[in-house]
């Protein structure tokens, strides 16, 4: 039986990526403006997993389309615009948080209520 897909690890995995992105490149005082936005995105979608509030997995499916957003405006622009140092990582974590919070969907759904046993149908 394999293991179901949880919502924590790609939570904390997208608050990891948050980290990475406030990380100054070599050589700045500060992180890009533009990687700060996409770091706070993702730190929200992350936090939004972790939670599991209702519009938590909406939430972290829309930071993983911006940041793949982020990465494809890199490689458009031909600059790094979203995580450092290249627009492929941002493209590359942005599709797979996509892939993970759609595998890991039916874990943040309640489950259905239970059916009560038909009257009469009695086991004893």
């Amino acid at each position: 039986m394999r293991p179901a897909p949880s919502p924590w690890s790609i939570g904390l995995f997208m608050l990891a990526l948050a980290v990475i992105g406030l990380m100054p490149p070599a050589g700045q005082q500060r992180p890009d403006t533009l990687a700060a936005i996409e770091s706070a995105v993702l730190a929200t979608g992350g936090v939004a997993l972790l939670l599991r509030r209702p519009g938590g997995l909406f939430i972290a499916l829309a930071a993983g389309v911006i940041a793949a957003g982020f990465g494809v405006a890199g490689f458009v622009l031909e600059r790094n615009v979203g995580l450092p140092p290249h627009p492929a990582i941002s493209l590359v974590a942005g599709l797979y948080v996509v892939v993970r919070v759609l595998i890991a969907r039916t874990l943040l759904r309640k489950p259905p209520p239970a059916e009560a046993p038909p009257p009469g149908d009695d086991a004893g």
